[in-house]
């Protein structure tokens, strides 16, 4: 059990710190339907097999809401994962999971996001939606085979609203990722997570560090019922060059086309990452 701000057992990515995705920017879906962090309890196990887990957690952000405890939204949360396949020597494997949150909705509910670039302006955005209630769900699958981990997650959402007919917005992410220097990305078994790339011979023991490719398609629909938020494609391509576990070099472009306001948009750009690791 764990109680304070953290995040919320609903999806790989989410529960994944960020900077040891393979991608600099989580994929616009997450950002524009998932919170970053919330106040909470989480529970959560793991079966004694160790291909299967489990999580729960309830959440009340009455701290920074603004509102009273009485306007403040609760949500509960729910995930599972399981390992339908795994060799005996555990460099081969799929992973499932199903991520569940359910919000009371005392606030009217908003789902925005930017273009998969930290501080770009606001890409997809819908209006402030009066519910009695909404849910989310995550569905993921990845599938590892030592240096290669390919998948991606579905996000969707049915908001409770006959002034908008009960919008659904959604959106999914298909990535590719290789270590080229060979290294794996070991399964945590307890969280149903992959963990960081390690570096199987850094810069100054003996080695030239680790280098991966990745690439990335994300979509996301704000269009649905009488809601008109946008809907944007993004196609990514980075590298990370890692000269030791705690420090990386990285490189990521995306191109992004928006379809919003009855006009089609096209914009692409880069990001470039220096990140060293003190702590």
């Amino acid at each position: 059990m764990s109680v304070g701000k953290q995040k919320e057992p609903i999806s790989l990515s989410r529960l994944t710190t960020l900077v040891f995705l393979p991608m600099q920017e989580r994929q616009a879906a997450e950002d524009a339907f998932l919170p970053a962090r919330n106040y909470g309890i989480v529970f959560n196990g793991m079966h004694k097999s160790g291909r299967s887990t489990w999580g729960a957690g309830i959440f009340h952000n009455v701290f920074e809401s603004g509102y009273s405890y009485l306007k403040t939204p609760i949500q509960i949360t729910g995930r599972v994962t399981g390992i339908p396949y795994l060799t005996e020597d555990e460099s081969n494997l799929l992973h499932i999971g199903l991520g569940l949150r359910y919000s009371d909705a005392k606030q009217p509910v908003i789902a925005k996001t930017e273009s998969e670039f930290y501080l770009s302006p606001i890409f997809v955005e819908t209006p402030e939606i009066e519910s009695s209630h909404f849910y989310t769900y995550d569905l993921e699958m990845y599938w590892r085979k030592g240096p290669f981990l390919m998948g991606g997650e579905f996000i969707g959402s049915r908001v409770i609203s006959s002034n908008f007919d009960d919008p659904s917005p959604f959106g999914f992410n298909i990535m590719g990722n290789w270590a080229v220097t060979g290294e794996m990305r070991s399964y945590r078994k307890r969280s149903g997570t992959f963990d960081p790339m390690p570096v199987s011979k850094p810069v100054g023991h003996g080695g030239h560090g680790g280098l991966e490719l990745s690439v990335r398609y994300s979509y996301i629909q704000l269009n649905n019922g009488n809601v008109d938020g946008g809907l944007m494609r993004t196609t990514s391509a980075g590298v990370n060059w890692w000269p030791s576990p705690r420090v990386q070099f990285g490189c990521n472009y995306r191109y992004i086309v928006l379809d919003r306001f009855d006009e089609i948009g096209k914009s692409s750009g880069m990001n470039v990452r220096i990140m060293m690791m003190l702590d």
